[in-house]
C-alpha cells in the first residue's frame, strides 16, 4: 500500500505508521476492566533479559500533538513516511505498573518477539517530542486524564 501512495499521481502523500497510542491498544481493555472492579492480571512474556515485550507507544495527547504539527508544516518539511511513536521504546510492564494494574509472567516462547519498536526520532524532531514522551507514566497519565481519570 505504501509504494502505491507513493507512486500515485496527486498531492504528495504522508503515510503515518502509527505505534500503540495508550488507551486504543491490547492493555487498554484490561485496564477498563479493572475501573469497572473486575481487574485481572495481564499476562506478558517475560524474556532472558527479565523484561518483557517492548513497543512503541505514544501517548493520545503526543499523538494530537504530531498530527497537529504536521497539518501547519510546510509540505516541503513532511516526509513521505513518517513513524508514529515515543522516543524510545517502552516496556508493557512498566505501563501496567504506572496504571496500578496487577500482572503476571509466563517464560516466553522462542517464537515471541521482545522487540516491536519503530525508530521516530524524525517524529520527535518534527512534533517536539521530548524524552518524556517515553515515560510510562506520563503515557498513562496522559491517557488517564483524558479519560477522567487519575
Amino acid at each position: 500500500m505504501e509504494q502505491a501512495l507513493e507512486n500515485a499521481a496527486g498531492p504528495k502523500p504522508v503515510i503515518l505508521r502509527i505505534g500503540s497510542v495508550a488507551g486504543a491498544e491490547s492493555l487498554a481493555g484490561s485496564i477498563r476492566q479493572g475501573w469497572q472492579g473486575a481487574a485481572s492480571a495481564v499476562t506478558l512474556d517475560q524474556f532472558a533479559d527479565g523484561k518483557g515485550p517492548a513497543r512503541s507507544y505514544i501517548a493520545p495527547s503526543d499523538l494530537a500533538r504530531v498530527l497537529i504539527r504536521l497539518s501547519v508544516c510546510p509540505v516541503a518539511d513532511v516526509p513521505t513516511i513518517i513513524n508514529v511513536g515515543a522516543l524510545y521504546p517502552v516496556h508493557m510492564e512498566n505501563l501496567l505498573q504506572a496504571a496500578g494494574h496487577p500482572m503476571a509472567w509466563r517464560a516466553a516462547p522462542e517464537t515471541a518477539r521482545q522487540y516491536a519498536v519503530m525508530e521516530c526520532s524524525r517524529v520527535a524532531d518534527l512534533a517536539g517530542l521530548t524524552e518524556q514522551s517515553a515515560d510510562p507514566a506520563y503515557i498513562i497519565g496522559d491517557w488517564f486524564g483524558l479519560e477522567g481519570r487519575k
